[in-house]
């Protein structure tokens, strides 16, 4: 005979083994069914990780659309400011030129009633010179008298221009004879030109004579006595013994000279008063 006890152990261990296996089965079905749901909700993460970068794209899109109009809307708030005050300063010119236009009215208005008072003043002084006659006929009369004038005062420019050239001529001659006169004078008197200014340009000790930088053109008479002076100071004189057109030569007067005073180069020689 089995022992009972044997047999109940076989039966247990069966049970476990059974129950081991249902165990394992539930874990299978378990794991897969945990697998399916990972799987089924990787592939809803990806598409709402993929909607989701497609939201950020429409987001930066919008965003980057939002700022140019943004931008745009700005410029044109600016071009409303620049326009509203251009507007402004038209207003301002068109109230101006406005005014301008009510004087320059004014002055039109004002130069009518001129011409209108004008043309009545003609109107009358036409009725006035009625008993005169055709007007077109005197209009004529005095053109040629205006014209007849005209031609009179040219002769009588010309007359006064002819006296002026005259006159001057006269005149030229008249100071032209005074100069003539006052050199054949000094020729006369032996003076040199009251107006002389020269100088000693060569002195001839051993000779006792001096060359001078002035002679005939400079108004220097042959004969005539000249100063020699220094410093403002009339030192000597000289006697000019003859001249050509640029220069002369003169003897020097030695008692003119005090002692040990001489002539020298660069000398000015003015004319003397003693002969």
């Amino acid at each position: 005979m089995v022992p009972q006890g044997n047999g109940s152990i076989g039966t247990a261990h069966t049970n476990i083994q059974v129950m081991a296996n249902v165990f394992g089965i539930l874990s299978a079905i378990v794991l897969a069914a945990t697998a399916f749901f990972a799987l089924k909700n990787k592939a809803a993460l990806e598409d709402q990780l993929t909607q989701l970068s497609r939201q950020e794209a429409d987001k930066e899109t919008n965003q980057r659309e939002f700022n140019e109009l943004t931008t745009e809307a700005q410029g044109f708030e600016a071009e409303a400011e620049e326009a509203n005050a251009e507007n402004t300063t038209l207003s301002s010119e068109l109230e101006a030129q406005l005014a301008t236009n009510k004087g320059l009215q004014s002055e039109v208005d004002d130069k009518k009633s001129v011409a209108e008072s004008k043309a009545k003043e003609v109107s009358d002084k036409k009725e006035m010179l009625a008993p005169l006659g055709d007007l077109d006929q005197l209009a004529n009369e005095f053109k040629k008298l205006k014209t007849d004038l005209a031609t009179l005062n040219g002769e009588l420019l010309q007359k006064d221009t002819e006296i002026s050239t005259r006159t001057s001529v006269k005149n030229a001659l008249e100071t032209e004879n005074e100069s003539l006169s006052s050199v054949i004078r000094n020729y006369a008197e032996k003076k040199s030109n009251p107006n002389l200014k020269a100088s000693v340009t060569r002195v001839v000790s051993d000779l006792g004579f001096v060359i001078l930088s002035g002679g005939d053109n400079a108004g220097i008479i042959r004969d005539s006595t000249l100063d020699v002076v220094r410093n403002g100071e009339v030192i000597g004189k000289l006697k000019v013994t003859g001249t050509e057109p640029s220069s002369a030569a003169a003897n020097i007067v030695p008692d003119s000279f005090d002692e040990g005073m001489s002539v020298r180069t660069g000398d000015t020689v003015v004319a003397s008063d003693s002969k």
